[in-house]
């Protein structure tokens, strides 16, 4: 006997949004307030350089090595306007693009962080 699965309407918008997401990333038409859930994602700057780059993004990358608590900054929105940021938070040194450290992502709420490293981690993964 073949049971029918019923998916809420809220996880089904869910599924799609994040479906639809993936690889559709674009230049932020402008920066958003956004806020630390304590979702990280651990690559180098040079892999969220190259998703940047293949999007056409533009990031901030603070070459002095002056004690700022950040290097790199990067801002990404989909097209559906999912809007989160990758930061590398209190180094306090230069980076090597090939080195892996650990990123934070910024978003508006917890879910939209854990979407923006999914997406991330897709990007990184098809590099």
């Amino acid at each position: 006997m073949l049971r029918r699965l019923t998916i809420s309407p809220l996880l089904q918008n869910i599924v799609q949004r994040h479906s639809s997401n993936m690889a559709k990333l674009k230049q932020p038409k402008e920066s958003l307030s956004s806020s630390f859930h304590f979702i990280t994602l651990k690559c180098t700057p040079g892999q969220l350089i190259q998703v940047a780059e293949k999007y056409n993004i533009s990031y901030i990358e603070n070459k002095e090595g002056d004690g700022n608590k950040v290097n790199f900054e990067f801002e990404f929105e989909t097209e559906d306007g999912l809007f989160f940021t990758a930061y590398d938070w209190k180094e306090y040194r230069p980076l090597e693009l090939g080195e892996t450290i650990e990123f934070h992502i910024g978003a508006k709420d917890e879910m939209d962080s854990k979407q923006g490293k999914e997406i991330l981690q897709h990007e990184i993964g098809n590099l």
